[in-house]
């Protein structure tokens, strides 16, 4: 627990020091920093939802250059509309990160199938 508290805290100061130097990339990566531990190890979603929908506005001001980050804001966003038991929203989110994820210039096979099978997930727990 102690090494997650230090990284949210480290991951909070790369934000603020980047918005000083006006630098969007290292704002994006701090804050998947930041939406990380607010999904996965707090389950606190409101604030998790609030840090995506933040990354998708910084993305949006230079999509040729950040639109690489487009399939991991709308994985979570699928994976957070999935915990919430939102499965239409979760397929929906989970489809544009799959149709974002060809933009990645370090896209992985294995997250790819990831994706997948998160959408799999969301389809069967929709018909259910």
């Amino acid at each position: 627990m102690m090494h997650r508290d230090s990284a949210f805290n480290v991951a909070n100061r790369l934000i603020r020091l980047a918005e000083r130097k006006h630098n969007v990339k290292y704002q994006i990566k701090g804050l998947l920093l930041t939406e990380r531990c607010y999904r996965a190890s707090q389950t606190n979603f409101p604030k998790a939802l609030r840090v995506n929908y933040r990354l998708l506005s910084l993305i949006e001001t230079a999509p040729q250059a950040y639109g690489g980050y487009f399939w991991r804001v709308y994985r979570n966003l699928g994976n957070i509309s999935n915990s919430l038991g939102e499965y239409g929203e979760a397929v929906a989110f989970l489809q544009k990160s799959i149709a974002w994820f060809g933009k990645d210039r370090k896209e992985d096979a294995i997250r790819l199938a990831d994706l997948h099978q998160f959408l799999a997930d969301a389809y069967k727990r929709q018909t259910s």
